[in-house]
């Protein structure tokens, strides 16, 4: 009776294997990265597309989703060994990150984009990866026509300047002033498409868009400063029942803003072509 019991698990065993390996050979693999985490602060990690699956090596590291695409890792206790961190999104993507304990690790928020997938973008656009640059150089240099919306907290403001396109690439300006007391460095954007918050709507959607191209500022935004980003995305609509909503995330701090912007504003954009000559 033992031995049928035993053949009958290890059968299973195999069965599993067989499943998952078919699972995970449809996977693209993302070569691993080193993070360090603390048991004083939570390191955020934000990925390009939602989250399928989250495998932690040790118990003693913490990991929560924030939401469908932002993931919050800890260490439990100072005692964490190096361990690793695996992560499947809905497009296939596994991602691998060695983890080891870091007491002087700061919060942070990292930005996981893989490489294939801003390459897709700009392969499926209209415009050469040189045009689209040439663009963004032209959207940073233009003069500011809107004045709204903007929004900020921790007396840095966030606001849209200017919306232009050209075949069907969108181009975003965006200016970012500084009243506080202490330098603000830009880490990384994040774009998405919301569901704009109603009394029925109880499932917010969110839709993450890749930037084709982007101009983040190089070195901190000094107090009294104010900076220019921009920001070259494929061409989308916004419905009155949708936002755009940009994420702004600060390097090493918390400071994070967020702009939405509505269709109403998106009215307003403006062909590449009054900026200077088209690109022919």
């Amino acid at each position: 009776m033992m031995r049928n019991e035993y053949v009958k698990l290890l059968l299973a065993m195999l069965f599993i294997i067989v499943i998952t390996g078919r699972a995970w050979s449809q996977t693209a693999n993302v070569a691993p990265r080193y993070i360090g985490v603390s048991d004083q602060r939570t390191t955020t990690i934000v990925f390009h597309a939602v989250i399928k699956a989250v495998d932690r090596g040790h118990a003693a590291l913490m990991a929560e989703k924030m939401n469908d695409t932002i993931l919050k890792i800890k260490a439990a206790t100072p005692a964490l060994a190096p361990t690793n961190l695996s992560v499947v999104t809905a497009d296939g993507v596994l991602f691998t990150f060695e983890i080891a304990y870091n007491p002087s690790v700061r919060d942070e928020a990292i930005n996981i984009l893989p490489p294939a997938a801003v390459m897709h973008a700009v392969n499926n656009s209209p415009l050469s990866e040189d045009d689209i640059t040439r663009c963004c150089t032209l959207t940073a240099a233009a003069p500011r026509y809107l004045h709204r919306p903007s929004a900020g907290t921790e007396r840095l403001k966030v606001g849209l300047g200017g919306v232009f396109y050209d075949r069907q690439v969108i181009f975003l300006q965006i200016r970012v002033q500084n009243k506080s007391a202490l330098p603000f460095s830009v880490d990384f954007m994040r774009v998405s498409l919301s569901d704009r918050r109603t009394r029925k709507r109880k499932i917010k959607q969110e839709i993450e868009l890749v930037p084709l191209h982007s101009l983040l500022p190089t070195s901190p935004i000094l107090p009294g400063e104010t900076s220019t980003i921009v920001l070259a995305l494929k061409q989308f609509s916004v419905v009155k029942q949708k936002k755009l909503l940009l994420q702004l995330f600060e390097r090493g701090g918390g400071r994070h803003q967020v702009l939405a912007i509505r269709n109403k504003a998106l009215f307003r954009i403006k062909p590449i072509s009054v900026l200077t000559t088209a690109i022919d």
